[in-house]
């Protein structure tokens, strides 16, 4: 029945492919054509032009304007068919790569968000949440890095009883609006920002005035051009003035070399900036005209009108003003400075923009990256119609879980389970042979915790569940630069676990074959112990180990642990794993069969 859906939702993501690019086409011989039409237009108006100026001298100055309205008027339209040309081409590419994700389970086009992974993240890296088909790579659809950063945080920090029912209703209705969400995802096809931009630009947010507080260089600013251009006419009527006329432009060499360092300054902290804001203006300006009805929506939504103005004219005026300045990479540039302080006036308007908008930017950029991140997991409530919203309540005692699955898992290749596990001072120890599915199970419960202390759609039928922070030992790896070995960096993560078990209250573990870097004494004996403790701090969690003596415990733990495990099955010397958890200690072994598979000979 799923691999049905997935067929027919692949098959309208590959519709909206195929219009959107049949679009696109279209707009593509329609530009081409205003393109003929451009240029024969401008030929016949600098005809109309020579005509009108034979007839007499207004005649052609009424020709000169009137052409050059019209004119730039044309060219603003096809502009406008060029850009939507590009728009549909986009949108016809973010069907395509959905379609890849449906129907063959690929999602490598989207971002994978490795530089978020922190190996000292209390679970990150062992529900592998970032990288190659990570976690975020699958539910990612922000394409800024404001996005990506608040699409990241969500997963790394759990949100509270509150905002994740906020969350779900957002997701909820963002989830409806699917060509709404696609046009945003398009729009964000075309930002490349990097760090870097976003730091030099906060930087320069931070910096003090030097023109807008400055009143006889703002007078400079008017009269010196004033006299520069008195300078040039008196070259044309007093050539016998020459060296005097020149004379004139002194005034404004020696302010442009006073101010230089300031405008570099000025200018390195936007420069960069401009193309990024550009295209954030597009996805802010479809934020603004769109209607919800969620609270939080609407809350984030409220960032982005003030005072009657829009953000989005507002970072458009903004992407002007710096495209102005950038005038100065021009080589011609120092006409414009030499006779008008070209610089010096475009700083100056950037600082009248920055002192009414500093802190409205980082609030517009803020809730720009919400409606990402949230889009991405609608998008993912979307593609996957049979995920449910869990239910997060403090009174919750247990955490419940009717067929849980790992979302990231294909639906034919998926194998779901039931939980029923109390959250305080219980834990379930859990055996099983190799490749019997005992790690997985944890990441399943692990990364359907987090999506939903996130506030997104879970892998399962039905989950209830409290807030609690997790902590897994699940991968741990040698760390050469402090000179330690997997056990020991085992035993640091252990350590870290139980203080946080007990400082911070109850909290969620997920331990995959603790201490399995020593020997089976050591083993049973430290792991039998850290049971206890764990228990002891009134935390909760899943315990994998091949150690299969720990399960003599269940019966001296007042209840507070029960064995679970998964079974392997031999038959005709294949193994037939079905990966299903069942209550009690594992009975099967497969190491000597798995080893016999790979060509090892094994001595009866």
């Amino acid at each position: 029945m799923q691999q049905l859906i997935n067929m027919q939702l692949g098959e309208k993501y590959i519709n909206r492919q195929e219009e959107f690019r049949t679009i696109a086409d279209e707009l593509k011989d329609k530009s081409f054509k205003y393109s003929v039409i451009r240029l024969v237009a401008f030929v016949i108006g600098v005809g109309l032009i020579i005509l009108a100026f034979k007839f007499n001298l207004i005649a052609g100055f009424v020709a000169i304007v009137l052409f050059l309205l019209s004119f730039y008027r044309l060219i603003q339209y096809h502009i406008t068919i060029q850009e939507a040309e590009i728009h549909n081409r986009q949108l016809a590419k973010v069907n395509e790569w959905e379609a890849a994700v449906v129907i063959n389970h690929q999602f490598g086009n989207f971002k994978n968000g490795v530089e978020f992974l922190d190996p000292n993240h209390p679970y990150a890296d062992d529900m592998d949440l970032f990288g190659d088909f990570s976690l975020f790579q699958f539910i990612n659809r922000a394409n800024s890095l404001q996005g990506q950063n608040a699409l990241a945080e969500s997963m790394l920090n759990a949100a509270d009883y509150t905002l994740i029912q906020k969350r779900q209703n957002a997701i909820t209705e963002l989830s409806g609006k699917l060509d709404w969400r696609q046009k945003l995802q398009a729009y964000g096809l075309n930002i490349e920002d990097k760090p870097e931009d976003y730091d030099h630009l906060t930087n320069w947010l931070d910096k003090e005035d030097f023109v807008l507080p400055n009143a006889l260089l703002k007078v400079a600013m008017i009269v010196v051009p004033i006299i520069g251009i008195l300078g040039i006419i008196g070259i044309f009527y007093y050539t016998e003035n020459l060296l005097l006329s020149l004379v004139a432009l002194i005034p404004a060499g020696l302010i442009l070399k006073k101010y230089l360092a300031h405008v570099n300054n000025h200018h390195a902290g936007v420069e960069a900036s401009e193309k990024v804001l550009h295209k954030y203006k597009d996805l802010i300006s479809l934020i603004e005209i769109e209607k919800f009805e969620s609270e939080l929506l609407l809350v984030h939504k409220a960032h982005f009108k003030l005072d009657g103005q829009m953000a989005s004219k507002s970072i458009k005026r903004f992407s002007f003003l710096i495209r102005q300045l950038n005038l100065r990479n021009n080589p011609f540039a120092f006409l414009f400075n030499i006779f008008g302080l070209w610089d010096l006036h475009y700083v100056l308007k950037l600082e009248k923009w920055r002192k009414v908008n500093k802190e409205y930017l980082k609030d517009w950029l803020s809730a720009m990256a919400q409606f990402e991140f949230l889009a991405s997991y609608a998008n993912f409530a979307y593609n996957h119609p049979e995920f449910i919203y869990p239910k997060i309540t403090a009174d919750q005692k247990t955490l419940k879980a009717i067929e849980i699955g790992h979302p990231i898992i294909q639906n034919q290749q998926r194998v779901c389970n039931d939980i029923n596990i109390p959250m305080d001072a219980h834990i379930r120890l859990i055996t099983g042979s190799n490749m019997g599915g005992k790690s997985t199970f944890l990441r399943t419960m692990g990364i359907n915790m987090l999506l939903a202390m996130a506030g997104s759609v879970v892998c399962a039928k039905v989950l209830k569940m409290p807030i609690r922070q997790i902590y897994s030992s699940m991968r741990t790896r040698d760390a050469l630069s402090e000179n330690t070995s997997s056990f020991y960096a085992e035993l640091k993560r252990l350590k870290i676990i139980l203080d946080a078990a007990e400082e911070e209250g109850p909290i969620f573990f997920l331990l995959d074959e603790i201490l399995k870097g020593t020997n089976s004494v050591d083993r049973h004996t430290g792991s039998k112990a850290l049971i206890q403790q764990l228990i002891k701090s009134t935390s909760a969690g899943l315990i994998s180990t091949h150690d299969l003596e720990l399960g003599v415990m269940e019966d001296k733990m007042n209840g507070h642990l029960e064995n679970w495990c998964f079974e392997v099955e031999v038959d005709k010397g294949k193994l037939d794993f079905d990966y299903k958890i069942r209550r009690g200690v594992s009975k099967s072994f497969n190491a000597t069969q798995l080893m016999k598979d790979i060509g090892i000979r094994i001595e009866e």
